[in-house]
């Protein structure tokens, strides 16, 4: 039992810095986006908050994975 343990801490260590490397992406997108935005016009601002909430969308859902695996690790392994 301790060695399948083991087993799940490890696949759930390596999932989860694989989404943590794709969220750290979001966020540079997004801060890139907002600094965009500052700088334009009107309608460039709302183009740009709208193209970050997008982002922002797929930043929760790297979030949820991450729960998601975890919450379901221990039925992926017998």
């Amino acid at each position: 039992m301790r060695k399948n343990n083991t087993r799940i801490i490890k696949y759930l260590i390596e999932s989860m810095q694989q989404e943590i490397s794709s969220i750290d992406e979001i966020c540079s997108q997004i801060d890139l986006l907002i600094n965009k935005g500052e700088q334009g016009d009107e309608e460039s601002k709302i183009f740009y908050k709208r193209a970050a909430g997008s982002i922002l969308h797929d930043f929760y859902t790297g979030v949820e994975k991450i729960f998601r695996e975890i919450k379901d690790s221990p039925h992926q392994y017998p």
